[in-house]
């Protein structure tokens, strides 16, 4: 599947493994689990592990982060979403009906959430 690359950050907090990571871009605070030590890093993410809502969720999902579509690019039966949280681009792989649903359009404000177990830090 498409992997996303957020911009190199730094881990500011390291349990060991399998415990709770904080991983920051200075724009963003991303929440992982994982064995990373602490230092300059990448946070990786699966497009299809990126969920879309029009509100922030009352739920487990650690990162949730408001932004804009910037793009909808749709092949069939996925629809690959592009939003720009904080300057940083972010992409969801969503079904067409269910980005239908949304009524996803450029230019407008979605919320895109992702739980802590999916974000890689490497």
């Amino acid at each position: 599947g498409q992997r996303r690359d957020f911009r190199s950050g730094f881990r500011l907090s390291d349990a060991g493994l399998g415990r709770p990571l904080i991983f920051s871009t200075g724009r963003l605070t991303i929440h992982a689990i994982g064995d990373a030590t602490p230092g300059r890093a990448h946070a990786i993410l699966r497009a299809e592990e990126v969920m879309l809502s029009r509100e922030p969720l009352a739920s487990s999902v650690r990162n949730q982060f408001r932004g804009r579509v910037l793009e909808i690019v749709s092949t069939g039966a996925l629809s690959k979403v592009t939003i720009d949280v904080d300057g940083i681009p972010l992409v969801s792989a969503v079904t067409t009906r269910s980005a239908q649903e949304l009524g996803l359009a450029p230019a407008q404000e979605i919320v895109a959430a992702f739980k802590a177990t999916s974000a890689h830090i490497c």
